[in-house]
């Protein structure tokens, strides 16, 4: 089964970002209930130049039901393919087997398009940042658009979103604009 031209140049362009962090997606319970310092090394692991997650059900996020099991295959962080999950579909297709760097077993488990929050303000004052990074990525959130983290300054809020790029921190992907009230010298901030 081949996927449809439209919603293969979808994928392709990302628009649907199920990429590597619809893998989190699915792990994201094991998050929640470890300690980023006793993770095993699958979780602490990636970005992966192949990651195949196997017998999915697909939600695409075009409205159309729900399809599966489906095999995803993620080369470089973008969606390469989708191809049948099951026996008799893989024979239909010729579909060949698929080496990976990582495999991840989804049988019985949804893969949906990630979420993305396009305005967001974290306050690490009241809540933890780590906890709340954990909550977004446990409701499916793996992007998000911030434009304050407290009272980090710009250079602090660039500094962090380095490290969620690097995997240094568990985080949905961030892209911040730190260009309102960032400061408390920041002469925005004045109410004059």
């Amino acid at each position: 089964m081949s996927i449809p031209n439209r919603s293969r140049s979808l994928f392709k362009r990302g628009i649907l970002f199920v990429t590597l962090l619809g893998a989190l997606g699915i792990t994201s319970t094991a998050a929640l209930s470890a300690d980023s310092a006793t993770k095993g090394p699958a979780e602490k692991g990636g970005p992966y130049r192949t990651l195949l997650i196997t017998g999915a059900i697909v939600i695409d996020g075009t409205g159309a039901p729900a399809k599966g099991p489906q095999d995803i295959l993620i080369k470089n962080n973008v969606i390469y393919s989708i191809m049948p999950g099951d026996p008799i579909g893989r024979a239909r297709t010729s579909a060949t087997a698929v080496r990976a760097d990582r495999v991840i077993d989804a049988h019985g488990m949804y893969v949906m398009p990630g979420i993305i929050d396009m305005h967001m303000h974290l306050r690490s004052d009241l809540v933890p940042a780590d906890y709340q990074y954990k909550l977004l990525l446990g409701q499916g959130i793996t992007t998000v658009r911030v434009f304050s983290i407290g009272r980090d300054t710009p250079e602090e809020m660039v500094a962090l979103k380095r490290q969620v790029a690097e995997n240094k921190v568990d985080a949905p992907r961030m892209y911040v604009y730190p260009f309102w009230r960032t400061h408390a010298d920041d002469p925005r901030w004045s109410n004059a």
